[in-house]
């Protein structure tokens, strides 16, 4: 084998040092590798199946510990079957225990139960009996009393008429007596009068037996001598006005009073107070509640007004002192839409509102909604809007509704009526800014009229509002007395109106009269009397129609890239009218 060879080379070269010691160990060491290694093959070769006596002896310890371990795992659950036995009987004990509480108090409650409906019917037994009883004893009181008057008025009655039988008897005989005797004899005719007189007027007293039937008007007694001696309440204190508690027409006026006092109402009062412009003599009109709760709502009042409040406790026994005046202002007045004063361009709106009283506002709220909004879609709001307008961005070609409130410190006035806003056509103002001194705008704002007859060194002419540079937008025009007139856009980069014309600024249709050497670059049979003038962004085109007729009349094509305004111009004396909101013609639209 290689390690044998190897061993053996060592041996030589050892042995040639002289170091027999050494080389004897190397043999010792060579042969009990050897025998391990013949030791090793022969187990390999045969293996032996008797075991050792060192493993025998392992096994052995290895049983002998496993065997107690395995008795005492035993003792151990003996043990705990035990601690858990004894557990169970403590569990079942308890639960026992608990069970017989559980019998006792259940047996408790239906004894109980049963005692209390018995006292319940005895109660109610005795109550029923005591109040037969009253009934019956008030009724033989009742009886006897009924009784005795009656036999007083039969005795009152009898009286009566033995008084009326003396009195005659005794007239009579004043008539046949003489006079002399009758002097004589009017002692004893004055003591039968009053005789008759005493049995008339003298009725006997009620029994003394009759004093039983006073214990039933006692309750009645003592509750009208406690009614005198309650006081009379303490003036209410009024609260001051809660913000946000008033409409345009209401306020709500709320008080408060001494725990102590016995109140049956509130008169609450209202008074308007007096305006800078009311005359000195001017009646004013007060208002008057009677509530029984600790608040009130005054309603059908004037919006923007101040008034006075007061209120007074009521009792059985007076009326307060009146509270200390408050000052109570309703909200502002209602604020007015109007279409005609908005701008509406394809999608988007700029909404104006009249306020009744603008200083007595302070802010707005716009409210608004689709003409035919799908079921679930709400009011859409701005609120807090400063001023008189906004601007709101809308979709194209649909209507809408459109409500604004007015809103102070006190409250929020009613919703304004609704607007109908439709993105079908457009609508815009004219910037009288840019109006030419000659020209003359309507207080409507639809009307430029044109009167002088004088040289003017430029084109008198007025834009509108800018559009923005998107979708269609669509106006009409008409023209009277005026022979010559341009109409048209000019771009926002024109600063005056008179640019119209000038430069490549503006795009319009000049309509004159025909002059000598002058050839028009649109020959129509009829003067149109209404033009039409459609503006598309979409398709880049300017197209101006006859209105009435919807004949083209020409079509301007340019790539409009911003806003422009709507431009008119009057070269001559005349008026322009325009018609906006108009929803352009489907035959122009899509030519």
């Amino acid at each position: 084998m290689a390690s044998r060879d190897s061993n053996h080379a060592g041996e030589s070269f050892l042995g040639s040092d002289g170091d027999e010691e050494a080389t004897r160990e190397l043999e010792t060491e060579e042969e009990s590798e050897g025998e391990e290694d013949e030791t090793a093959a022969e187990s390999e070769e045969e293996p032996d199946s008797r075991p050792c006596a060192g493993y025998q002896g392992h096994k052995e310890d290895w049983m002998t510990q496993l065997f107690s371990l395995k008795e005492l795992s035993l003792v151990q659950l003996a043990e705990f079957l035990e601690n858990l036995q004894e557990k169970s009987l403590r569990i079942e004990a308890f639960v026992s225990e608990i069970e017989s509480f559980f019998n006792t108090i259940e047996e408790n409650c239906s004894k109980n139960e049963k005692r209390l409906e018995e006292q319940n019917e005895e109660m109610m037994k005795k109550v029923l009996a005591q109040y037969d009883e009253k009934a019956q004893s008030f009724e033989e009181v009742k009886k006897k009393k009924m009784e005795f008057l009656h036999e007083q008025m039969v005795h009152f009655l009898q009286s009566m008429d033995t008084a009326k039988d003396t009195l005659e008897t005794i007239v009579r005989e004043a008539e046949e007596l003489d006079e002399a005797v009758f002097l004589t004899s009017f002692e004893e005719i004055n003591e039968r009068l009053l005789s008759a007189m005493e049995s008339t007027a003298s009725l006997e007293k009620m029994p003394a037996a009759f004093s039983l039937f006073e214990h039933y008007d006692d309750s009645s007694a003592r509750s009208d001598q406690m009614l005198k001696q309650v006081a009379v309440p303490q003036p209410p204190r009024l609260e001051p006005q809660e913000p946000n508690s008033a409409t345009s027409t209401t306020i709500a006026v709320y008080w408060s009073m001494n725990k102590e006092d016995v109140i049956d109402s509130f008169q609450v009062y209202c008074m308007e107070e007096p305006q800078d412009d009311q005359e000195v003599n001017e009646l004013v009109e007060e208002y008057r509640l009677t509530v029984k709760e600790s608040y009130c709502i005054f309603e059908d009042l004037e919006p923007d007004r101040c008034y006075q409040v007061w209120v007074m406790a009521v009792n059985f026994t007076g009326c307060s002192l009146p509270s200390e005046r408050a000052i109570f202002r309703t909200a502002p007045s209602t604020p007015v839409i109007r279409a005609e004063d908005c701008t509406v361009c394809w999608n988007t709106a700029t909404i104006r509102w009249r306020p009744t009283t603008p200083e007595a506002t302070e802010t707005y709220t716009l409210e608004y909604c689709r003409q035919h909004s799908p079921e679930g879609e709400g009011l859409r709001s701005f609120s807090g809007i400063k001023g008189l307008q906004l601007k709101v961005n809308l979709q194209p070609n649909d209507n809408y509704f459109f409500y604004v409130r007015a809103i102070n410190a006190f409250g929020t006035s009613e919703q304004s009526e609704a607007a109908l806003i439709s993105t079908r056509g457009t609508r815009f103002l004219l910037l009288r800014e840019t109006a030419h001194p000659a020209l003359h705008i309507s207080s409507s704002g639809t009307v430029i009229s044109f009167g002088e007859r004088r040289r003017l060194t430029e084109i008198p002419s007025v834009l509108g509002e800018e559009l923005p540079s998107c979708g269609q937008h669509y106006w009409e025009t008409t023209v009277t007395d005026c022979p010559a007139y341009r109409l048209g856009i000019c771009s926002s980069s024109a600063v005056q109106a008179g640019a119209l014309g000038q430069g490549e600024t503006s795009w319009y249709m000049h309509c004159s009269e025909p002059q000598s050497g002058i050839v028009s670059d649109v020959h129509v049979t009829e003067r149109p009397a209404r033009v039409g003038i459609l503006l598309d962004y979409n398709n880049q085109r300017l197209i101006f129609i006859n209105a009435e007729s919807e004949q083209l009349l020409f079509i301007i094509r340019h790539r409009f890239n911003e806003g422009v305004h709507p431009a008119f111009a009057l070269e001559k004396p005349g008026k322009c009218t325009l018609h906006l909101g108009i929803e352009p013609p489907d035959s122009v639209r899509h030519k």
